[in-house]
């Protein structure tokens, strides 16, 4: 059901380098914040069982939330620059140069 409302795309990433693993999937949830609240709010999403899961109510009411997506923003701009220094840093070439410009 998911794909269907992210045109077919996945939100996690395993393959990715591991240091980044975390935040890639972050940044992808928060890409498609508008498809994931209109999948939760869907007559799809309510006639399947997980809605009626703990679990599910409890995700269908976190995506609900201003400040959940608020939060997320937050945190994928503060650790962007993070990741891409460690990114130059696990590169085979020499970088110092880019490490000291970023």
């Amino acid at each position: 059901m998911m794909r269907r409302y992210t045109n077919g795309k996945d939100l996690l990433h395993p393959r990715v380098t591991h240091f980044a693993y975390d935040f890639i999937n972050l940044q992808s949830i928060f890409m498609n914040m508008h498809e994931l609240h209109s999948m939760f709010i869907s007559r799809e999403w309510n006639d399947t069982s997980m809605s009626r899961r703990p679990k599910g109510m409890v995700m269908s009411s976190l995506i609900s939330k201003d400040d959940f997506w608020m939060m997320l923003k937050e945190i994928c701009s503060m650790i962007a620059p993070i990741v891409r220094v460690l990114h130059l840093v696990d590169s085979d070439r020499p970088t110092m140069g880019y490490l000291y410009e970023a």
